[in-house]
């Protein structure tokens, strides 16, 4: 026990954030369809290549990255990437792209310039989009999946950049309740336990409600990092990026409580728009049980009850 204790190792240095990317870490993004997974990596490769901030995550330093997009025409990416440039104001040098027509994991030839094009260009962060035109078999196959995985921790130990690596998934079929998509954590990850146990990170993106323009992003696994907080982000369809959103559940909290006393019944309408109601309700709870609001009764009206900041009680 001594020798650990008094070993002296270096910190392992992070990509993304306080380490929710590291070099030859492992990363899946998922979620429910049309949540604009595709548009977040296609973000993220190019923040990482240009050592700019995603969605207001830090990136540390520049990376070349390579993204295998699989699921849309050429063309139509062709128009992502353009836009994407255009919106950062630059075509990122060490952002590169594959858009082949097939790369399945049972082709030896396949993976042999996959990882030749890796080396060829220095490649440090890949990402591939989306697992199951990837894989070779079914994600619900154990005996399918641990091959998969095997593969991809051999391109991250094969190739000469030990890259990152990291995929695109589908979210497991879920439910809706009160007019926003259950989140039932890594449950949601659909195929074998392989695919949770597996990455270090597991990031999801999902519309914060039925009916809204907003989309959650949250952290369900971190493996190098502490406690992330969801991430409140809009889709600008005309420049086709992700950005944060302008107005959020914490600016809508800090909005109502700065306004004095309200009513439960208001407070709990308000923040419905944004996050349902049972959340709304709960968030009221917390916020109450961490000292950070107080219940009082309304001296105007007995039988109604009121939340307000502590200070102002």
């Amino acid at each position: 026990m001594r020798e650990i204790v008094e070993e002296e190792i270096e910190q392992i240095p992070s990509i993304l954030g306080d380490g929710l990317l590291i070099p030859n870490g492992t990363m899946v993004m998922y979620g429910p369809p049309q949540s604009k997974k595709s548009f977040a990596i296609q973000q993220l490769m190019y923040c990482i290549a240009e050592g700019i901030p995603w969605l207001g995550i830090p990136v540390h330093s520049k990376h070349n990255t390579l993204y295998v997009e699989l699921e849309i025409a050429a063309h139509p990416f062709q128009n992502r990437t353009r836009k994407i440039s255009d919106y950062y104001g630059s075509v990122a040098k060490g952002a590169f792209y594959a858009h082949p027509y097939t790369l399945i994991f049972d082709d030896d030839t396949a993976i042999a310039e996959l990882i030749q094009h890796i080396n060829d260009h220095n490649i440090e962060v890949l990402f591939l989009d989306p697992l199951n035109l990837v894989m070779a078999g079914s994600e619900n196959d154990d005996v399918a999946v641990k091959y998969f995985v095997r593969l991809l921790n051999a391109i991250r130990e094969l190739a000469n950049t030990k890259p990152s690596v990291g995929f695109v998934h589908h979210q497991s079929k879920g439910m809706w309740h009160d007019g926003e998509y259950v989140n039932r954590g890594m449950v949601d990850v659909s195929g074998g336990k392989q695919l949770a146990s597996w990455p270090d990170t597991i990031c999801r993106l999902a519309p914060a409600r039925k009916d809204s323009t907003k989309t959650i992003l949250s952290w369900e696994k971190t493996r190098n990092a502490g406690t992330q907080g969801e991430v409140w982000l809009e889709f600008d369809e005309e420049k086709l990026v992700l950005v944060k959103a302008g107005d959020s559940p914490e600016a809508a909290v800090e909005s109502l409580l700065s306004m004095g006393p309200i009513s439960v019944t208001e407070w709990d309408k308000q923040l419905n728009a944004f996050m349902g109601l049972h959340k709304a309700r709960l968030l009221r709870k917390e916020l109450v049980a961490s000292g950070s609001a107080v219940y009082k009764q309304d001296p105007n009206d007995p039988k109604r009850k009121v939340i307000m900041k502590k200070e102002d009680a």
